[in-house]
């Protein structure tokens, strides 16, 4: 057999369908599939979201997104402690407009930081007073709306 004479192949032929065999059987004309899209291809954003649908945009995508490492805690780009000083400022930026929702988020990761530390780390444990400043401390304080940090006398 003649691997070379494709346009007369058959399906049968072990070589297998060549795609204008399969073309020429079916009617339907031969679409190669579209290149691979590379992860840090800078023209293409990169979803973020769990639940991303191809051709969904997000508002943040970062090639490198400075993730923590459970149980230790660290990031997964840098390999400081998280949040480290590039995933403070995505943070800031991204819940710009929302902080008690950073607040509530960082509350949440401190909350599971500690649950996986202290399994890590039994005795003595992970420091609270660390802890909380690495976590909250530096978001800033919260106040409430309306009050200018003024006390009427």
């Amino acid at each position: 057999m003649d691997l070379g004479a494709q346009p007369g192949q058959t399906p049968d032929d072990p070589a297998g369908p060549t795609p204008t065999a399969l073309g020429a059987q079916t009617g339907q004309l031969y679409r190669p599939p579209p290149p691979a899209q590379t992860p840090n291809d800078p023209t293409e954003p990169t979803p973020t979201a769990p639940d991303a649908q191809p051709g969904q945009l997000y508002r943040s995508a970062p090639p490198l997104q400075h993730l923590p490492q459970r149980p230790t805690w660290l990031c997964r780009t840098c390999a400081v402690d998280w949040p480290c000083l590039t995933a403070r400022s995505l943070l800031t930026i991204e819940y710009a407009n929302d902080p008690t929702a950073l607040h509530i988020y960082l509350a949440t990761m401190l909350y599971d930081a500690i649950d996986d530390l202290h399994r890590l780390h039994p005795n003595p444990g992970p420091d609270p007073a660390g802890l909380h400043a690495r976590f909250l401390g530096w978001a800033g304080e919260r106040r409430p709306r309306g009050d200018a940090g003024h006390r009427n006398g």
